[in-house]
């Protein structure tokens, strides 16, 4: 179409994947929202290794 621009973008062919794992030992007072916030800090923690990067975090729950 006419009057329209066109933008193109170079993009990588590598795909990099940071990983935070988190594993945890339930008990009944247990919540999800602790292992969530253990997988987050995992996944903090390998970002700031770099790329392609894995970090377990065991949490007490």
């Amino acid at each position: 179409m006419k009057g329209e621009e066109k933008t193109f973008f170079l993009v990588n062919q590598l795909i990099t994947l940071s990983l935070g794992i988190a594993t945890i030992i339930p008990h009944s007072q247990s919540s999800p929202a602790t292992l969530i916030a253990a997988a987050d800090q995992g996944l903090y923690q390998a970002k700031a290794q770099g790329r392609n990067c894995m970090v377990q975090v065991n949490s007490e729950g």
